[in-house]
């Protein structure tokens, strides 16, 4: 009986010995230093030449393009100019989607390992970091994965690109996707009553897609230039629309530029919206006849007004910039520093600090 216990206590043990490569996997993120290699190893990864560090940078995705012309017409790159799938270019596709995939795999360990223990990292802050990275570089790799080896849109371009922003938007967990309503016209008359049950009828099929897949939806207000003037340019207008739809997962988004040019103040819309309001378009034009997309304080718009009426409403979502034309006219070497100017005058516009400034009130 003795013998039997020894026996069975050995196979016990020897059916509970852990597979070497999770061994090692254990131990690697049994410590802080362990997750700083992991997620080293992810962005070299990424760096490689067949990722980022070439292939999906400046060579076969922009042969896939058609960004290069080639002057010799043989070899995998005239293959790739000329989308010849062949081995060659088979497998070098394959190699692309093999090491995005080896990436997303490590970072899904590194997520899982960080949220089930916190004791390898010295605080809190330090795990959130990790976390942080792994979450964005994981995201990042998804979505191209989606961009590149999704299915090939058929049939009706706008659905299928619609399809994949949700999905997109789901991988890196946007809270609110902002959609544009669309005009009905009959030749150059705007077909008012058409418009809106169109546009009720698609955003409502459309909302069960993005409700199943966690993404809220934010109906941007439009201009009145361009090809005409859109009935969702009314604020009014916008209002019934998303009122119909009746949604908790549905609201707003406000473009401060395209109600400036459409002759509303960006103040009084945010109090009008109140809590339809679930993002923002931040820009600055002068109320003109160009949308013009600068940043805030170049054009007319009264920034201090527009905050006020933001805090008003107790506004707790995205403050996004939407200033292409801020850098778009400098030498790329700069266009960084513009950037992070963007940045510090967010920060500026949010603080308690534009209510005091003597300069920034007497601009109003």
């Amino acid at each position: 009986m003795t013998f039997l216990g020894i026996l069975f206590a050995s196979c016990n043990d020897w059916l509970d010995v852990q597979p070497e490569d999770q061994r090692k996997e254990d131990d690697m993120f049994s410590h802080y230093k362990g997750y700083r290699n992991a997620l080293s190893g992810c962005y070299a990864a990424m760096g490689h030449t067949s990722v980022y560090g070439q292939k999906l940078t400046t060579s076969d995705i922009e042969l896939l393009a058609g960004m290069w012309e080639m002057m010799d017409n043989s070899g995998t790159n005239y293959d790739l100019t000329t989308h010849n799938y062949n081995d060659g270019v088979r497998s070098t596709i394959q190699d692309i989607y093999s090491k995005m995939f080896n990436v997303i795999v490590q970072t899904n360990k590194i997520i899982a390992h960080a949220e089930a223990d916190g004791g390898a990292f010295p605080d809190e802050a330090t795990r959130s970091v990790i976390l942080g990275e792994a979450y964005a570089i994981r995201a990042y790799c998804q979505l191209d994965v989606l961009r590149l080896f999704g299915e090939v849109p058929g049939g009706d371009f706008g659905e299928e690109m619609m399809r994949r922003s949700v999905l997109a938007a789901e991988i890196l967990g946007v809270e609110y996707l902002v959609v544009h309503p669309f005009t009905v016209m009959d030749g150059d008359r705007l077909l008012l009553d058409e418009s809106k049950r169109a546009n009720l009828a698609y955003f409502r099929r459309w909302h069960e897609f993005f409700h199943a897949h966690h993404v809220g939806m934010a109906i941007e207000n439009m201009n009145t230039l361009g090809k005409g003037p859109s009935p969702f340019s009314n604020i009014d207008n916008l209002i019934e629309l998303i009122d119909a739809i009746n949604a908790p997962d549905v609201g707003a988004c406000l473009d401060t530029g395209h109600a400036h040019t459409s002759g509303y103040s960006p103040a009084d819309c945010v109090r009008r919206l109140g809590s339809r309001l679930r993002a923002t378009h931040i820009n600055d034009n002068h109320a003109g006849d160009r949308d013009e997309h600068i940043a805030p304080f170049m054009g007319t718009i009264d920034w201090p007004a527009l905050v006020a009426a933001l805090r008003e409403i107790h506004y707790a979502h995205d403050f996004s910039f939407e200033t292409q034309n801020l850098t778009s006219p400098f030498p790329m070497r700069i266009q960084g520093d513009l950037i992070r100017f963007s940045y510090t005058l967010g920060e500026y516009l949010l603080s308690d600090e534009l209510f005091t400034d003597a300069d920034a009130l007497a601009k109003y």
